[in-house]
């Protein structure tokens, strides 16, 4: 009964809601002025259709964007760096004179390439610590440990000699 009803409480209300405000979020940024108070409105909509939307809720449930929420740090870390590599690469070339087509040929590769480096780096620095203790599994500790065990047996074996 408790997922018929989640089912139901589901509206596409919400979603054309949600919709309705990333494109006020959008066209507001020009007017700096009212952005502290239509803002948080704003996010709030788009929070709630998260939850109460048809296809919102699909949309903020997906996999891809749960785990990339999850390496939102390393994306964090380092989007500067990737975007700036593209940029001395492919920052001279216009292909076209339209402002917005030159935008999305610069700005599509560097998502892609964020996410992509993004998530090598999380895998290899990020997701390792987030085990409990994933310190016992570095090779210099499981080292310090025997060598610890093997010097306190040897010393305790030298005290007992005169």
């Amino acid at each position: 009964m408790t997922n018929e009803l989640a089912k139901t409480s589901k509206n596409f209300l919400w979603d054309i809601l949600s919709f309705v405000a990333i494109v006020l979020m959008v066209g507001i940024l020009r007017h700096k002025t009212f952005i502290p108070f239509i803002l948080p409105f704003l996010f709030l909509f788009i929070f709630i259709s998260a939850f109460k939307g048809r296809i919102s809720n699909l949309i903020f449930t997906n996999p891809f964007f749960c785990v990339l929420g999850g390496m939102c740090y390393t994306i964090y870390l380092y989007h500067y760096f990737i975007i700036s590599f593209w940029g001395k690469l492919v920052g001279n070339i216009s292909p076209i004179g339209n402002y917005f087509v030159t935008f999305l040929i610069f700005a599509i590769p560097s998502c892609v390439l964020i996410i992509i480096a993004s998530s090598f780096l999380f895998l290899l620095f990020e997701k390792p610590f987030m085990k409990k203790e994933w310190y016992r599994s570095l090779v210099l500790f499981k080292k310090s440990v025997t060598s610890q065990r093997d010097v306190s047996s040897f010393t305790h074996n030298r005290s007992i000699r005169p």
